[in-house]
């Protein structure tokens, strides 16, 4: 009994001891730093694309992809990864600027995905850029929405998706296109700001894969269409250069004339599907890109099913898309193993029949059993095609996705960044940020500004900047004498108006437009314009020496880049004015004779290929200027913050 009684006493002594040294550390713990505790972390960034359909405001649904289409073309110029999932994925996440708490959330495939890298500078710039986009953006006045942006709360052990590059865009502008700009306006309103157009003659010299990575080929003019094509499909050595870039790697985009030239040809002449599977062989007339032939189709609204498919493509699009339109395009007949169907014609709408039989009276002036037979022919057809071309994707639409509705510019977008991408594999998430700095590194990005300053850096740029402004404008007025001269003409029975439509959509029409949206870029009131940022980028470089930081070379560089430009284009528009005034003349003095008609036809050739080149320097120079601006902002956010 005393036995027991002596081990209770000294248990009782043990937990006594224990007791006492266990308050004694209890102030210690209770009064920890916070850094002694371990803080919640986050391993990067989700970004949904936003999810579209038919019925919600298509201005907003486009504004809210071309927001989220810029961030990722902002982070992708700055060489921060990212990436495009491949599956769905159900993660904890939580959206930054929200008090909401992290919960479990379904990221559809074809959300983009921003790990860390690690790298203190490129961290920085990757939250900088994110606050901005989902809260404001200092480098833009308008309106822009929010982008809903979630931190990634837990490892992910393992996730496939495609790493995505910058698209670098090579525009084929040769004779015959009409509608390369219709790529070119949504795709730099996606903030696609690398952007070449390239004809016959340079695609020989300039179109390489250390360059460029996609390949655009748009849709063709209405006017003179076979004689167009045939001088296209005679250029061999071109058709060939495109070839190799696409077979060494480069992506293609081609809307009706480009989809039907990217083919292996014709449903009755399967001529080219020997050189889609033998690439080095030179083809003519057709690219044979893709093991597949195509038939025309009769022109007409449409409406489209989607087909069921694991292409990136279409990702986070389903089911019918309404009221595109086939405006002289081809469809496919037929399609191999490399090629694959992504959407087919569901059926074909003849209600706007006057305005389809003033394009095509040939096709509308056919016998109504005729017209039937052709309408069921086009129903059921694949329009929208994905194929591998040796190491190079190709899509191919025989509408025109681009200028249509949400759903089809997610589509459009999809094909670019999948055609541009680098193969699928696993994405790494090894790096760790504190929640907390990302906090405090976004919010301090939100408090920074740019500052007005205006110094004399950029005085020799402004100056040349409003003497180019200035001649444009008096061009304006040479083409507003003309109309009035021709409509003269026709209204007193002097010139046909066969013959006066020609004049003014092959002469002067087509150029006036040019010149007008050249004018738009340089100094337009109601937009974003050079000018605008020519002071954005004034006032940068001079936040950036105070942070003794030397101007970059990109800004020094664009400062040349922008005077060499506009000198050159000068140097056009003077050739233009000239070429003006010769119509003029001519017009001024007509009498109707096969020699001044045929001296009227040349000035109108010589006007619309100098404004073309025209259209070459300003919008391009605008997005140059906008990308260093860019770069040069974020790269004071990083600093700054």
């Amino acid at each position: 009994m005393s036995q027991r009684k002596s081990l209770q006493y000294k248990l009782l002594s043990v937990c006594s001891i224990l007791l006492l040294v266990s308050c004694l550390f209890v102030p210690s713990i209770l009064t920890s730093s916070p850094t002694d505790i371990a803080q919640p972390s986050a391993y990067g960034f989700f970004i949904p694309m936003p999810q579209t359909n038919d019925y919600e405001n298509q201005y907003e649904q486009k504004e809210q992809m071309n927001t989220v289409m810029n961030l990722i073309n902002d982070l992708l110029r700055l060489h921060i990864p990212v990436y495009w999932s491949s599956t769905d994925l159900t993660i904890l996440s939580k959206e930054i600027k929200r008090t909401a708490p992290p919960e479990k959330s379904l990221f559809p495939r074809g959300t983009f995905i921003v790990p860390f890298t690690g790298d203190n500078c490129y961290d920085k710039q990757l939250i900088s850029l994110i606050y901005d986009y989902n809260v404001s953006h200092e480098l833009t006045k308008y309106w822009k929405p929010q982008v809903p942006i979630f931190m990634i709360l837990e490892p992910i052990q393992k996730m496939d998706g495609y790493e995505l590059a910058e698209p670098r865009i090579a525009y084929y502008y040769g004779k015959g296109i009409s509608h390369e700009n219709w790529y070119f306006d949504d795709l730099t309103k996606a903030g696609c700001l690398s952007n070449v157009f390239l004809d016959e003659a340079q695609i020989l010299t300039q179109l390489t894969n250390r360059d460029f990575n996609i390949f655009i080929w748009g849709g063709g003019s209405l006017n003179h269409h076979v004689s167009n094509s045939i001088y296209t499909s005679s250029r061999i050595l071109s058709l060939y250069k495109i070839k190799q870039f696409i077979v060494n790697g480069g992506g293609y985009l081609g809307s009706c004339y480009g989809a039907a030239s990217a083919s292996s040809g014709l449903r009755f002449l399967p001529m080219f599907l020997p050189a889609h599977y033998l690439p080095r062989l030179p083809t003519i007339g057709c690219l044979g890109l893709g093991d597949f032939l195509v038939s025309q189709s009769f022109p007409a609204d449409i409406n489209i099913t989607i087909e069921k498919s694991d292409s990136p493509v279409l990702f986070g699009v389903n089911g019918t898309i309404k009221g595109s339109a086939l405006v002289g395009a081809p469809v496919v007949t037929w399609y191999g193993k490399q090629t694959e169907s992504l959407a087919t014609v569901k059926d074909v709408d003849l209600t706007d029949r006057a305005w389809y039989a003033y394009l095509f009276p040939r096709f509308y002036s056919l016998p109504e059993p005729l017209i039937q037979h052709w309408v069921d022919f086009t129903q059921g057809k694949t329009i929208w095609t994905s194929s591998q071309c040796k190491k190079g994707k190709v899509v191919t639409f025989c509408d025109h996705p681009e200028e249509g509705d949400a759903k089809e510019l997610r589509v459009l977008y999809n094909a670019l960044f999948y055609v541009t991408s680098h193969q699928i594999h696993q994405i790494d998430f090894l790096k760790i940020k504190n929640i907390l700095d990302i906090e405090t590194t976004g919010e301090d990005s939100l408090n920074l500004v740019i500052e007005d300053f205006s110094s004399s850096t950029f005085l020799d740029v402004k100056n040349k900047i409003k003497e180019t402004t200035q001649t444009y404008r008096e061009l304006n007025d040479k083409y507003n004498y003309l109309e009035k001269v021709l409509f003269n003409l026709t209204d007193t029975g002097k010139m046909n108006n066969d013959f006066a439509y020609q004049i003014g959509y092959d002469g002067f029409w087509k150029s006036e437009w040019l010149v007008w949206e050249c004018l738009q870029y340089l100094d337009f009131a109601w937009s974003e314009n050079i000018t605008d940022y020519v002071e954005q980028l004034d006032s940068i470089s001079h936040m950036l020496v105070l942070k003794n930081v030397p101007i970059e070379k990109s800004i020094t560089q664009i400062q040349k880049e922008i005077i060499c430009k506009l000198t050159d284009s000068n140097t056009r528009l003077s050739q233009l004015s000239m070429y003006l005034d010769e119509l003029k003349d001519e017009l001024e003095n007509y009498t109707n004779t096969t020699r001044q008609n045929n001296v009227i036809i040349k000035d109108c050739n010589k006007i619309d290929a100098t404004s073309k080149q025209l259209y070459r320097d300003i919008p391009v120079l605008y997005f140059d200027i906008l990308k260093v601006l860019r770069e040069s902002w974020y790269t004071y956010e990083a600093l700054a913050v």
